[in-house]
């Protein structure tokens, strides 16, 4: 019950921080659409994969890691 409470007040806080903290980014809140960003479906989907192998290998690493430390 206590993290429906939490994010409850997150998201209050947050509301009231976008609202004036929206102007100052440099760049436009537009969404990026990744296949014309990157300029085609094949190399969009190398990018998506590549940036999950490479989370998928630091959480390894620093699991293994703990885990070491632990023992």
């Amino acid at each position: 019950m206590d993290n429906y409470r939490f994010f409850i007040i997150g998201s209050m806080i947050g509301i009231a921080v976008m609202i004036p903290v929206r102007g100052t980014f440099p760049f436009s809140p537009e969404p990026i659409y990744l296949p014309q960003a990157l300029g085609g479906w094949i190399t969009a989907l190398i990018f998506q994969f590549g940036i999950l192998i490479l989370v998928y290998f630091i959480a390894d690493w620093y699991g293994k890691k703990k885990s070491e430390a632990l023992q």
